[in-house]
């Protein structure tokens, strides 16, 4: 996932920033367009905390945010899609804490080319994977 490797180049600038003469404690973000929102997300990351100290994010998409459930049909899609859950994507049974990590624990025996392949086919059925998105709920996860 790129944002774990933009946290790993993060705590490697914090480290090394003053070899080339800059100040640890005045790192800035500078992202444009896709990066803009990457920029903008990185900023809003747990993981990144104290590790940027101001941000510049130019003509990001106003879609590319962290919100709630973005992701949550087309997920749900993509589960069914691939065996994992033989139910509709609006099916109450997602509201199950038990039935959900059942269905995580079988994404997790899909590998990366099966679940890719899936994408294409829930498409067009009318979903869409967009962009970041942060859990949310009880028994959320918390994003990076």
């Amino acid at each position: 996932m790129i944002f774990l490797d933009l946290i790993h180049a993060l705590k490697w600038i914090k480290k090394e920033i003053t070899t080339f003469g800059g100040d640890s404690e005045r790192v800035t973000v500078m992202g444009h367009s896709g990066g803009g929102g990457m920029t903008k997300t990185l900023a809003m990351s747990p993981k990144a905390k104290y590790m940027i100290n101001q941000m510049i994010a130019m003509s990001q998409s106003s879609d590319y945010s962290l919100v709630k459930d973005k992701n949550e049909a087309a997920s749900r899609a993509a589960a069914q899609e691939v065996g994992c859950a033989n139910f509709d994507p609006s099916d109450k049974k997602w509201d199950s804490l038990k039935v959900v990590e059942k269905v995580i624990k079988c994404l997790r025996t899909k590998s990366g080319k099966e679940l890719t392949e899936a994408q294409p086919k829930i498409e067009e059925k009318g979903y869409q994977f967009r962009y970041a998105a942060q859990d949310s709920g009880e028994n959320a996860v918390s994003f990076i």
